[in-house]
């Protein structure tokens, strides 16, 4: 088991970083420093992950191709990728770590990162000790689902009766559930502890790195971003409202691909705003738009309007404040591929 979490370390952690660092812009930040970065780098990874998978399981689970053909074209190309990234790193010699100045460090940085560290583990102690153990109806779609690819070999769409394996077009657009089954196949770790356990924490995880940018975004001290890491992990541990909160999902279900999608993708997609909102247009920046985009289409139905949403608020925002009409651009690398989700879903419904 040891192994198979070492495994699932580096493919889960060390490969989104290094694909982060090639598709993410090169303009620092004076914000971030050194770990601010290397959090930064690999949320735009991870994202852009999904974006590839989603790419290409969309097209083969619709034409009924084999699981394991998808598994090795897209194994393959992050293979190729991480190859890349790391060749250009050593070609380049990019500064990829910007060492905080040791003024920001403070005594009282260092009780409240210590404070932010304890509300964070009472809240994986929970997710590890307390979690769901039944086939809830949320289950049936990810954890059945997931086994049953793994089980037959096939893109299954059908998560509630594996018997039947006809498919079923409009499930076909969200491929969350078959890239967990990736992560177990590579991993070697089965479904239900992938789920319960390992890649709940892990993504509990994330989702305070992706607040932590947030703060670092809104704040310039670092005292001031740890404060606000304390209160988001606090309001967090005691806003148990409903089933259908940000707080229920993150505490509790965050293997599931609403939840990855409203406290992962969603609140990256404000870090990023801020981030753009103070440079020029760049293609690279216009493409992480696009992987966010799918990514959010590989996550869930749901999320797919409220991005497109979202962006067309916070782009007309830009616009008002920033007098540039070129944030267009970023609006139309946006909404492209959830405008294709929503016209095939709402067809095959």
């Amino acid at each position: 088991m040891v192994f198979k979490l070492i495994k699932y370390s580096l493919i889960f952690f060390m490969v989104p970083y290094l694909i982060g660092v090639l598709f993410a812009d090169n303009n620092h930040n004076k914000k971030l420093c050194g770990a601010s970065y290397v959090l930064y780098y690999y949320v735009v990874g991870f994202i852009t992950m999904l974006a590839v998978f989603e790419i290409m399981c969309v097209p083969m689970s619709i034409m009924r191709i084999h699981l394991h053909v998808l598994f090795n074209i897209f194994s393959s190309t992050i293979l190729f990728l991480c190859i890349l990234s790391i060749i250009l790193l050593m070609k380049k010699k990019r500064d990829i770590f910007i060492i905080c100045k040791e003024s920001q460090i403070t005594k009282n940085a260092i009780n409240y990162f210590l404070l932010a560290m304890i509300f964070i583990g009472v809240q994986l102690f929970f997710v590890v000790y307390y979690q769901s153990n039944w086939m809830s109806g949320d289950d049936y779609e990810y954890v059945t689902r997931t086994s049953a690819s793994l089980y037959t070999d096939m893109i299954v769409t059908n998560g509630i009766d594996v018997s039947n394996l006809s498919i079923i077009p409009k499930r076909s657009f969200c491929s969350w559930e078959i890239y967990i089954a990736w992560l177990c196949k590579l991993s070697g770790i089965n479904v239900p502890t992938m789920v319960h356990t390992v890649l709940n924490v892990s993504l509990v995880a994330v989702a305070f790195g992706v607040f932590y940018l947030l703060g670092c975004e809104l704040f310039d001290k670092l005292e001031d971003r740890l404060l606000f890491l304390i209160v988001i992990s606090f309001a967090n541990l005691f806003g148990l409202y409903s089933h259908y909160s940000l707080t229920f999902r993150w505490l509790m279900t965050m293997w599931q691909g609403k939840a990855v999608f409203m406290v992962i993708v969603f609140q990256f997609l404000f870090v990023f705003v801020l981030r753009i909102s103070k440079t020029d247009y760049s293609i690279a920046n216009s493409i992480i738009w696009i992987m966010l985009s799918l990514a959010s289409c590989a996550l869930t139905p749901t999320g797919v309007g409220m991005y497109a949403g979202a962006v067309l608020v916070l782009t007309i925002l830009l616009i008002v404040v920033r007098k540039k009409m070129w944030y267009i651009k970023y609006l139309l690398a946006s909404v492209l591929f959830p405008a294709i989700f929503m016209v095939g879903y709402l067809y095959f419904k």
